[in-house]
């Protein structure tokens, strides 16, 4: 169960933070004990990954003002806020100080972009990537010339599968603070997952809906609401109730909806 995979992850961090006790005599245990703590956290939070799928409903949020929509939402209601900007901001990151004057995209960038998207691939799960061929130099004048060369050789290499494992990877892990008993529903609001990468995006969780909300010009508690209101008739609509601010889409229509 979530809350009991929960439990054991707060217990084994409990144990990895504790200070060393006074009496030497209990040192080795305690240290044992340390070690067994930091070994099983990975997996722990791996199961609550999957776990999590079987009441985690992928809502993705775009507008000028997501980030504040979702986060007033995710106050009201226990909920996860994912930024996928969160990866592309990484490998940006990783490649940016090292373009030179010339402003040239060359094979020194390429392996750095491949270089991060391996070590990314390690921290959400990833077994390995499939390393692309580099097509030749490109000039890049601006960020976002740059993020477009970056994106394509990030997305034959992993696909939509990163951004996938991020996703749940991040929900797992603010579940551990947010969730503390029984639920049916937890949304994972996803921020900066645009165009075709919605539609792959929501197919790799297990619950067959996905909704779409557009964040409002002035956010407020009342909005916010009606936002929650959208996704749980996206989940549980009314036969009498129409919907204009959340779409459900059946991702997979021979999959059946997850117990919690």
């Amino acid at each position: 169960m979530i809350s009991d995979t929960i439990k054991k992850i707060k217990d084994a961090r409990a144990i990895v933070v504790k200070d060393l006790p006074a009496d030497p005599r209990v040192w080795a245990g305690f240290q044992m004990a340390q070690a067994q703590a930091k070994r099983e956290l990975p997996d722990f939070l791996d199961a609550l990954a999957g776990e999590i799928q079987s009441v985690a409903v992928p809502v993705f949020v775009s507008g000028a003002n997501a980030l504040e929509f979702a986060n007033e939402m995710a106050a009201l209601s226990p909920a996860a806020v994912v930024n996928l900007d969160g990866i592309y901001k990484a490998l940006h990151d990783a490649v940016a100080p090292s373009i030179g004057r010339d402003k040239t995209f060359n094979v020194t960038q390429f392996m750095l972009v491949v270089s991060a998207l391996r070590q990314m691939a390690i921290e959400n799960g990833l077994a390995a990537i499939e390393v692309p061929s580099f097509e030749g130099p490109e000039v890049v004048n601006t960020d976002e010339e740059l993020d477009r060369v970056i994106l394509k050789y990030a997305d034959r290499a992993v696909g939509i599968e990163l951004a996938a494992n991020y996703a749940k990877t991040q929900a797992a892990e603010q579940a551990v603070s947010l969730i503390t008993e029984s639920v049916n529903v937890f949304p994972v609001f996803l921020l900066n997952a645009n165009g075709s990468r919605q539609n792959a995006l929501a197919k790799t969780f297990r619950r067959p809906v996905e909704v779409k909300l557009q964040a409002p010009e002035v956010v407020t508690a009342e909005s916010a609401e009606e936002g929650l209101k959208a996704v749980r008739s996206a989940v549980s609509p009314s036969p009498n109730t129409t919907n204009t601010t959340a779409t459900k889409t059946n991702t997979n229509p021979n999959q059946k909806k997850a117990k919690s």
